[in-house]
């Protein structure tokens, strides 16, 4: 998945074990594609980017076998087709529509992630105030967030039901990695 992750070099935020890069406290930054104004072709231009994605990059396990078993079939159909020929495919997709104020605009179409938004929930941009900073959010943040998480987006799941991203979270040291600064060498 071609996401950015802003990682904090002075914490310590272990999603899986044994990763040889710097785990710090991060927040993910998405790219946004550009998907049809029809919204039925949106929806089969997203589905098709998501198969040609599991052609292209070999996924991690899944909660439920079905999907594991799709995601790795596809990963080895996609053996079978150079990799160039599939990320021309995705690089195409990307550049067939040009940003209006009726376009659907989805994450990334080389991610993973399932969500198609209104051009109007997301722009003109905005500004709020976040701890004491302010920040561009879309025009409607309320309707992003339903789409995201659904029309609940404020009431936190059943304890049950929560998945932690995390193994561990220590927000003042780091685990070793070289990048990784120390606390007490910044406040000397």
């Amino acid at each position: 998945m071609y996401h950015a992750k802003i990682r904090d070099r002075y914490s310590t935020m272990i999603e899986y074990e044994n990763e040889p890069f710097l785990q710090g406290i991060f927040i993910d930054i998405f790219p946004m594609d550009i998907l049809s104004k029809n919204m039925k072709k949106a929806k089969k231009e997203l589905l098709l980017s998501i198969i040609l994605y599991m052609m292209r990059y070999w996924m991690r396990a899944s909660d439920r076998w079905y999907f594991l078993l799709v995601k790795r079939s596809l990963y080895f159909m996609g053996k079978l087709i150079p990799k160039a020929l599939i990320d021309r495919k995705i690089q195409k997709m990307k550049r067939r529509h040009i940003l209006e104020k009726e376009s659907h605009i989805s994450y990334g179409l080389d991610s993973f992630l399932l969500a198609i938004f209104q051009y109007s929930d997301l722009f003109p941009l905005k500004t709020m105030e976040f701890e004491g900073h302010i920040f561009p959010v879309p025009a409607k943040p309320e309707n992003i967030l339903k789409v995201q998480f659904g029309k609940n987006y404020m009431e936190p799941p059943p304890e049950s039901k929560r998945k932690p991203h995390a193994q561990s979270i220590d927000p003042f040291h780091g685990h070793g990695h070289k990048e990784n600064l120390d606390w007490e060498s910044r406040m000397a």
